[in-house]
């Protein structure tokens, strides 16, 4: 079953499922459908609460879809298959980012930075 979709022009580009063969213990896991998404409007749809929540896709950073919520600031989501982490794009001193500054020093809240790398959102450690 499908707990969230994220849905561009009826397209899934991504579902969090309890279906998927990495599924254990129907234990939620984000699957991939489409690896390249069109940047521009999209949705995450909560299916439980027949919620939608509208987004601007602004870009694919290494494994990180990067998004704009209606409140202006940006996000990112891990965007590979088996992961999925969702968090605001904060710099070095905690604030929410509104813009990608790719000056080394923004990440994803809850990933830690693993090089001073740019474009280096962030990585999950293994648990």
């Amino acid at each position: 079953m499908d707990k969230i979709t994220l849905e561009q022009e009826g397209k899934i580009l991504a579902r969090l499922t309890t279906d998927a063969p990495m599924s254990s213990y129907d234990q939620p896991v984000w699957v991939v459908e489409e690896e390249t998404p069109d940047y521009g409007e999209a949705v995450f749809i909560v299916h439980d609460d027949d919620e939608e929540i509208k987004i601007e896709i602004l870009t694919i950073v290494r494994d990180w879809m990067v998004f704009t919520q209606s409140d202006g600031f940006i996000s990112g989501v891990i965007w590979s298959d088996g992961r999925f982490h969702i968090g605001p794009i904060l710099d070095g001193d905690r604030n929410l980012q509104t813009e990608l500054t790719n000056d080394g020093t923004q990440y994803v809240d809850g990933a830690v930075k693993i090089s001073d790398d740019p474009s280096d959102l962030g990585a999950l450690l293994p648990f």
